[in-house]
């Protein structure tokens, strides 16, 4: 599926409310192309060391190991520096599952990890290695308050608030940390139609800008809002834009557009 670009600005919602529940969709398969015989001796190709490698790391990387549960930092030099959980690290009833991304907190004390499947937002103290912060009921999905369903791509703004693609609740939202409350939210919580910023089709991205707009992906959707409606791209290699505030482009060799919309009071 073509991932849809929006850039939109989180402004807080407009009251928009439903009672009614999505289903993920059903997962499309496709069939793999068919493989050429192999050869007795097959050529290896060229392979990668690390000297042929384009350039060291600048710093460490932090990965998120969501098949092994723990989120790990790794020197340039592959080496492991830091391990959450190490043994003893998760207090008793706590839970650490499936974390799909992991990423530093602009504070550069802490790391914010998102447990897609099991249904959190953690924020994991670097020094002490514990869990100081949760949003989201472990393993268990929901749109009520305090309950997500698939987040994905939590990132910390600046003032401390946590942002997160909730991807089955078909929604971005941005949450309060110390009252663990929803202060803003974009799309209209369990219904899921590419129709932005009013609702979305299964967000899974949710980047911050420096301009203080959000950067949305979307899995469902073929088109891109206008300040006159919706409409879907065409498909051809077209860049046609409008008036700012709104602006709309289509990338010149895929269908995905993104719609950007400046938040009141800025540039």
């Amino acid at each position: 599926m073509v991932a849809q670009l929006l850039v939109i600005s989180l402004i807080a919602s407009t009251g928009w409310s439903s009672s009614k529940t999505s289903s993920p969709p059903e997962k499309v398969v496709q069939q793999a192309e068919e493989l050429p015989a192999s050869s007795a001796s097959p050529d290896p190709g060229p392979t990668l060391s690390p000297p042929a490698l384009p350039g060291a790391l600048p710093g460490d990387l932090l990965i998120a190991d969501r098949g092994n549960n723990r989120v790990i930092e790794v020197t340039p030099d592959r080496r492991i520096v830091w391990e959450f959980p190490r043994p003893g690290d998760l207090q008793p009833g706590q839970h650490f599952r499936w974390p799909d991304d992991a990423l530093y907190a602009p504070d550069g004390k802490s790391i914010v990890v998102n447990e897609e499947e099991a249904q959190a937002i953690v924020l994991v103290d670097y020094a002490t290695h514990r869990i100081v912060w949760q949003y989201g009921v472990s393993e268990r999905h929901g749109s009520a308050k305090g309950y997500l369903n698939g987040p994905d791509d939590a990132y910390m703004w600046p003032d401390g608030s946590i942002g997160v693609a909730d991807i089955r609740n078909c929604r971005v939202i941005l949450i309060d940390r110390d009252a663990k409350a929803i202060r803003a939210q974009l799309g209209r919580t369990g219904y899921c139609a590419h129709k932005p910023p009013r609702s979305f089709g299964l967000p899974n991205g949710d980047t911050p800008l420096p301009n203080g707009h959000v950067l949305v992906t979307e899995i469902l959707g073929a088109g891109s809002a206008r300040s006159a409606g919706t409409e879907p791209c065409t498909g051809r290699r077209e860049r046609q834009v409008s008036t700012i505030p709104r602006t709309r482009r289509c990338f010149p060799t895929a269908t995905s557009c993104w719609l950007t919309m400046p938040v009141p009071g800025r540039s």
